[in-house]
C-alpha cells in the first residue's frame, strides 16, 4: 500500500499552507469536534476490499487535536466512521490507489459525512414503519468447554450445538470427538460422541445434525437423541463447513481440495466447485436466492457461488484468515479469526467492522471495546437477536492452541 507522506508545517511556506487553510476552514464550517475524519484523508472501497489512503497532520494549529489521530479511521457510505487499531494495518489489503493528496482534501468538502460515529458500533432495527439504533455488545455465555473451537449451528429452540475440532489446529493432538449443546442461558452438555475432528455442521429442519469430520474425512448423520452415524465420505477431503440448500442437498466445503461438494439427501456426492479463488474454504451459507458465500481459512476472501457454481470474489476481510460466516437479512456475519473481530459484509462487497478492538481477549463490553480470542464458528438465534461464536479461553493461544473453548453471544437486536 503506498501511503501519502506527512504533511510539512504550513508555515513553511509551501503549497501545503493553503491546503492548510482549506481544512481549518472545513473543520469551522462543520463545527467537528474531531478531526479523525481527515486523520485518514478519505477510505476510499476497491469493491469488497477495505483499502486506506491517509496521513498524519502536523501543523502546530492542530496539535491540540492530535490525540485524536492515533488509530486509522475508515470512512462507509452513509455517514459513518469505524477506527481500526493500527496495530492492524499490516493485514489491510497491499493494493489500491494513489490519489493527488489537494484532490482528496477538495473532496472531503464534498464527502465529509454530517454525522461521525467514534463510539459503540450500532446496528438499524425495524420496528414497524420506525428504524432505531441498537448497540452491540458483546458478552460471554457459557463457562469453558473442554474441547477445541469447531463449528455452530443454532436450533429452532435457541439451543447451541457446538463441535469439538480437537485441542490443536494443527493435527498434533488427538481429534475432537464431541459435540456439546449450549442453551441461550449458557448451560452446556455433551450432546453427541464417536466424531474424528468434529469441524462445520448444518442443523436440518427434520432436526438431524450433519456433522463434518475433518480428520476423518467424512459426514456423520446426528439424530435428536444424540445417536451419531457415519454417513458419507465420497469425495470428502478434510471438510468443513456446510449449508443445506433449498432442494435438501448439502453443499460442504472442501478444505483439503479446495473444493465444494454436493451431497443429496440419498448420500450421492458430486463435486460441485472447483476454483483457484478457494483457498481451504472454512465457512460456508447462503442467501435467500441461493447464492452461496464461502469464506476462506487460508486468506481474507470471502467467496461468492453462483446456484450454477461460478465463483467470484466479494470481499477480502482483514486478518487473512478467515473462521466462518452466516447470512442474516441480507448481510453476511463474517469471523475474521487472526484478527480477533467480526465483520458485517454486504451483498455487494462492502465490509464493515461490527465487534472487537482487534487485540486478543475475552472481554466483554460496547462493539469497540470488547475482545475476541481466535474466534471460529457464527450463527444467529432464531429471534435474530444474537450473534453466537466460539472463542478459544486459553489466551496463550497463537492460533494454533484451540482448547478450551467458550461461547460468546453479540446482541445485535432488541
Amino acid at each position: 500500500m503506498e501511503v501519502l507522506p506527512d504533511c510539512p508545517d504550513s508555515r513553511q511556506g509551501t503549497g501545503w499552507g493553503r491546503a492548510g487553510r482549506t481544512l481549518r476552514a472545513i473543520h469551522a464550517i462543520h463545527a467537528i469536534p474531531s478531526i479523525r475524519a481527515i486523520r485518514a484523508g478519505r477510505a476510499l472501497f476497491a469493491r469488497g476490499t477495505v483499502t486506506r489512503v491517509g496521513w498524519s497532520f502536523t501543523w502546530s494549529s492542530l496539535r491540540p487535536l492530535t490525540k485524536a489521530l492515533n488509530n486509522p479511521v475508515v470512512w462507509w457510505p452513509g455517514g459513518s466512521l469505524i477506527d481500526i487499531p493500527a496495530k492492524r494495518e499490516a493485514h489491510m489489503p497491499s493494493s489500491t490507489r494513489t490519489i493527488p493528496v489537494l484532490a482528496l482534501l477538495f473532496a472531503g468538502l464534498l464527502l465529509l459525512p454530517t454525522t461521525l460515529t467514534t463510539g459503540p458500533v450500532s446496528t438499524t432495527e425495524s420496528q414497524g414503519d420506525a428504524l432505531r439504533q441498537v448497540a452491540v455488545v458483546v458478552e460471554t455465555l457459557s463457562s469453558s468447554l473442554d474441547g477445541g473451537s469447531g463449528g455452530i449451528s443454532i436450533g429452532p429452540d435457541g439451543s447451541i450445538y457446538v463441535a469439538d475440532f480437537g485441542q490443536m489446529l494443527n493435527g498434533s493432538g488427538t481429534p475432537g470427538t464431541r459435540v456439546f449443546v449450549v442453551t441461550p442461558e449458557g448451560e452446556s452438555r455433551v450432546f453427541a460422541e464417536g466424531f474424528q475432528g468434529a469441524s462445520g455442521n448444518e442443523l436440518g429442519p427434520d432436526g438431524i445434525l450433519y456433522q463434518s469430520n475433518i480428520a476423518g474425512g467424512f459426514i456423520s448423520k446426528v439424530h435428536p437423541d444424540g445417536t451419531n452415524e457415519r454417513w458419507v465420505s465420497e469425495g470428502l477431503r478434510a471438510p468443513v463447513g456446510i449449508v443445506m440448500d433449498g432442494a435438501g442437498d448439502l453443499i460442504v466445503a472442501n478444505c483439503g481440495s479446495n473444493t465444494l461438494q454436493r451431497v443429496s439427501p440419498d448420500g450421492t456426492s458430486v463435486q460441485f466447485v472447483s476454483s483457484a479463488l478457494l483457498a481451504c474454504p472454512n465457512g460456508i451459507t447462503m442467501d435467500t436466492h441461493g447464492v452461496f458465500y464461502v469464506a476462506n481459512f487460508a486468506n481474507g476472501d470471502v467467496i461468492r457461488v453462483t446456484p450454477e457454481g461460478e465463483a467470484s470474489r466479494l470481499a477480502t476481510i482483514p486478518g487473512n484468515n478467515n473462521g466462518h460466516l452466516v447470512y442474516h437479512e441480507g448481510v453476511l456475519f463474517v469471523v475474521a479469526r487472526s484478527a480477533h473481530q467480526i465483520y458485517r459484509v454486504g451483498l455487494e462487497g462492502e465490509v464493515e467492522l461490527l465487534a472487537g478492538s482487534g487485540d486478543q481477549g475475552l472481554d466483554d463490553g460496547p462493539a469497540d471495546q470488547a475482545t475476541f480470542s481466535y474466534p471460529n464458528d457464527i450463527g444467529v438465534s432464531p429471534d435474530g437477536r444474537y450473534l453466537y461464536v466460539n472463542d478459544v479461553a486459553d489466551l496463550d493461544s497463537r492460533g494454533t492452541l484451540l482448547a478450551p473453548m467458550v461461547v460468546r453471544r453479540i446482541r445485535i437486536g432488541a
